[in-house]
């Protein structure tokens, strides 16, 4: 009798053990089920959100990304719990090893961090050309941890994101218009007047030359050698590099069929001889002829 007891105590306790565990495992699937429809809803809701932005594509997937990744944590620590797991020490673990793993990585950190905040403020974009950490190039691609950029002589530069938005960012292809400074000397015996006048008339003559802002010309410094005329103007981006070089040959031209001089530089030298000095002229000695007895007694001891 004892036996049968202890039989039919364990078989209840048996019973009740998995009754409890299907409990739990269907608990475990019904939450997994709730996550996995929470986490693609979550997906369409951030999609609808980031389609209504101008934030760049790379950014919008790590964003969602993390979002899964975050909602995926929350569901596994639900279902833990569901199985009577302990959690505290769990997340207290993963705290410690997240600021352990945070300290070691924390330059990678720091570049996805600065990636972040250069998607969303957007300080240049793929094609424009910047200047960065003393690095000039065209923008090639801009990712979440590095940018690319090819520079003016072809060679490509991979640049961590801590380095781009931890310094200051030139982009001179922000705005539509540039402005142009060419600098020319003219001979100090030359009507400035009439240099003034050539350049105003090979600007405004030049379509691609803006007229707004004007063009301007005006006396820029007294050089050593030049009177040292500005330029300045204002043409499209695209056309910058290209209206600087025929700006400067076109210059240079008129003025030459204007009669107008662009002096070298040059020096006068002045060289100051010391008087000469006053030297007196040496007595020559005068030279001695041997006398007929030396001659013969040279001779004889030569003989000996």
């Amino acid at each position: 009798v004892p036996l049968m007891i202890e039989l039919f105590t364990d078989m209840a306790a048996l019973e009740k053990l998995a009754i409890d565990v299907s409990w739990k495992v269907l608990a475990s699937a019904i939450v997994f089920i709730i996550g996995k429809i929470f986490i693609k809803y979550m997906d369409k809701v951030l999609t609808r959100i980031f389609d209504k932005t101008e934030w760049d594509e790379a950014l919008e997937k790590f964003l969602q990304s993390l979002a899964n990744g975050v909602a995926w944590i929350v569901v596994l620590l639900v279902i833990l719990s569901i199985w009577n797991v302990d959690i505290g020490p769990m997340i207290a673990s993963l705290g410690i090893a997240g600021f352990v793993l945070g300290f070691a990585l924390k330059d990678t950190l720091g570049n996805l961090a600065a990636g972040a905040m250069m998607l969303i403020y957007k300080p240049f974009t793929v094609g424009h050309f910047v200047e960065v950490n003393g690095i000039k190039g065209t923008v090639r691609a801009i990712g979440i941890s590095a940018c690319t950029i090819d520079t003016p002589d072809n060679k490509r530069v991979i640049i961590p994101n801590a380095g781009v938005w931890g310094n200051p960012i030139i982009n001179y292809s922000a705005n539509s218009t540039r402005r142009i400074d060419v600098n020319v000397g003219i001979s100090y015996s030359d009507d400035i007047g009439k240099a003034v006048e050539v350049a105003q008339k090979l600007l405004k003559e030049d379509k691609l030359v803006l007229d707004d802002p004007e063009p301007l010309v005006a006396v820029d410094s007294l050089g050593d050698s030049s009177v040292n005329l500005t330029l300045r103007f204002w043409v499209k981006r695209e056309d910058y590099l290209s209206q600087k070089f025929a700006i400067t040959r076109a210059i240079k031209e008129a003025f030459d069929k204007a009669g107008i001089s662009i002096p070298f530089p040059q020096r006068d030298i002045h060289i100051i001889s010391p008087e000469p000095v006053q030297t007196k002229p040496q007595k020559r000695k005068k030279e001695t002829v041997p006398s007929q007895e030396e001659k013969l007694s040279q001779k004889t001891y030569d003989d000996e």
